[in-house]
C-alpha cells in the first residue's frame, strides 16, 4: 500500500487542535476549536472525494485504452487515499496489462488480500494475472480457480474474464485452455472476454 510523506510540521495543527479542546486547559477556546475541527475534516473529506474523483478517472482512461494515463490517475488516488482498496487494485491490474513493476504489482494485490474479506473473487482474478504475467502460470491458474468458485451468482462479466484468464494462463493447445476459453464465450458470448477468447481459439491473436 502506499503511504503519503507527511512533513514534520503537520503535527502542529493535531498539537493546537489538543490545546483548544482540552477541556482541563484554561485557555480552552472552544469556537476556535469548533472551527478548527470543521476545516480539518472538511479538508480531510475533500481529499477523500478527490481520491474517489481521481480513481474514477482512471478507470474512464483504462476503459478507453489509455493504459498509462489510467496507471497514473490510479496512483495519485492512492497518494491521495493508500486506503483506497479500489484503487490499489486497479493498479495492480494496470501493472499486470503493461508488464511493468510486476513484483510490486503481486506484493499490492497481496496487501489488498490480506485486508479485504469483500470483492475477494474480483482481487483474486487481479493476483492471478500479476502471477501470469510472471511467468508463474501455474499459481496462476490455481488463484484463479480459486476466484471462479469465489465469484457471486449471475457476475457473468467478471467470470469470462477470470476464465479468459485461466485460459491464457493454461499451455498453448491444451485441452484445459480450450476450455477455460469456451467458458469465457459462455458467460459473455457478445462482450470483450467473448470475443478475445473467441480471437485465441481461432488462432486470430
Amino acid at each position: 500500500m502506499l503511504t503519503v510523506s507527511e512533513p514534520e510540521d503537520a503535527k502542529a495543527p493535531q498539537r493546537l487542535l489538543k490545546k483548544l479542546g482540552d477541556a482541563s486547559d484554561p485557555d480552552a477556546r472552544w469556537q476556535s476549536a469548533l472551527e478548527i475541527y470543521a476545516e480539518v475534516l472538511f479538508e480531510k473529506a475533500r481529499r477523500l472525494e478527490k481520491a474517489r474523483l481521481t480513481y474514477n478517472k482512471g478507470i474512464a482512461l483504462f476503459r478507453g485504452g489509455e493504459i498509462e494515463k489510467a496507471r497514473d490517475e490510479f496512483s495519485k488516488a492512492l497518494s491521495l487515499n493508500p486506503e483506497l482498496t479500489e484503487a490499489a487494485n486497479s493498479l495492480a491490474y494496470t501493472l499486470a496489462v503493461l508488464g511493468e513493476g510486476l513484483e510490486e504489482a503481486e506484493k499490492m494485490i497481496r496487501r489488498v488480500l490480506a485486508k479485504s474479506r469483500a470483492n475477494r473473487a474480483l482481487y483474486l482474478d487481479t493476483l492471478g494475472l500479476v502471477l501470469h504475467k510472471q511467468g508463474r502460470n501455474e499459481e496462476a491458474r490455481q488463484v484463479l480457480g480459486e476466484a471462479a468458485k469465489r465469484c457471486s451468482k449471475g457476475d457473468e462479466k467478471l467470470l469470462a474474464e477470470i476464465y479468459y484468464h485461466l485460459g491464457i494462463s493454461s499451455a498453448p493447445g491444451s485441452d484445459s485452455r480450450r476450455q477455460a476459453l469456451l467458458r469465457a464465450i459462455e458467460f459473455d458470448p457478445d462482450g470483450q472476454w467473448g470475443r478475445r477468447a473467441a480471437a485465441l481459439l481461432e488462432g486470430r491473436r
